[in-house]
């Protein structure tokens, strides 16, 4: 059970990837979530973001599934399976656990990225990323993923204004924000209006 809540399906557990990450964060309360998706184009209304520290993996079913009978068969012998199966049951899992899935984001809001990560890890397997957002400017967000840490104080700043008293809380701080990661695994990229990845002190 705690398996499947941290693993939703959309659109058949949540309607779409926003509502599996808020909603499903809330049930499962846990830092690591995964987002399953299946066959067909999954439209985002505004960028994905990731900012509060979690580690979070979006990929398709069916790389999913695959993944899962790789480990099984390494573990453990081979095993017979029966040869019958329900025709029906066949069919859905052929028309909604494919590679075909596509993740979208067209919007008229300037340089917005189809997903960004400023605290926290994503990892994208197994999907078809589709970009276009008005603007030109691919360090501010005009691109597929972008992976942006929030710019912070520096070091050299906060001594030369002798503020030294926050100095180990800048140092705890800066190296937990700067940890923003994205890992993009057998993806296709898309973008009519900028690039692929763009990692600034990420």
């Amino acid at each position: 059970l705690s398996y499947y809540k941290r693993s939703p399906m959309v659109p058949i557990d949540y309607s779409t990837i926003q509502r599996a990450y808020t909603l499903g964060s809330i049930h499962t309360r846990d830092i690591q979530r995964r987002i399953l998706l299946c066959n067909g184009s999954h439209a985002l209304q505004e960028t994905f973001c990731i900012d509060d520290g979690a580690s979070v993996i979006i990929e398709s079913v069916s790389s999913h599934r695959k993944r899962m009978k790789s480990t099984r068969s390494e573990k453990s012998p081979k095993r017979f399976r029966s040869s019958t199966c329900d025709p029906q049951h066949s069919d859905y899992l052929k028309d909604n656990f494919s590679d075909d899935v596509t993740i979208t984001l067209h919007t008229v809001k300037a340089n917005q990225p189809l997903v960004r990560v400023e605290h926290g890890t994503i990892i994208l397997r197994g999907l078809h990323l589709s970009h276009d957002s008005t603007g030109a400017d691919i360090w501010n967000g005009n691109a597929v993923v972008q992976v942006h840490p929030p710019t912070l104080p520096s070091i050299t700043e906060s001594t030369r204004r002798q503020d030294l008293s926050n100095l180990p809380d800048l140092l705890s701080h800066r190296s937990t924000i700067s940890r923003a990661k994205a890992l993009i695994e057998h993806c296709s990229l898309s973008s009519r209006s900028g690039r692929g990845v763009v990692a600034i002190d990420g």
